[in-house]
């Protein structure tokens, strides 16, 4: 018997506003098909309207500067990224 792989999505936006407004029904369908959805976003107001029954799991992205233009910091908002993507 074979073992059936785990199907697992990672989604990274840089706003839960942009997952609530464009890839909800993405979320929804992939989440209907069978793929454990995990959404990694910095907090924001809308991060409210998206709940459990939207995705599986939520990952707070910390160190994401939206307009930042310092390097320093997107050197370790990619550590972060790294980070998140081998935990999953």
């Amino acid at each position: 018997m074979k073992k059936e792989k785990l199907k697992k999505i990672l989604i990274v936006d840089n706003s839960s506003w942009n997952i609530y407004n464009f890839r909800l029904p993405l979320v929804k369908r992939l989440k209907k098909e069978g793929y454990t959805v995990v959404v990694a976003t910095p907090v924001d107001e809308y991060i409210q309207y998206l709940n459990q029954t939207y995705f599986n799991r939520h990952i707070q992205i910390k160190h994401l500067a939206r307009q930042g233009k310092n390097p320093f910091r997107d050197f370790i908002f990619l550590f972060e990224l790294i980070r998140i993507f081998r935990q999953e």
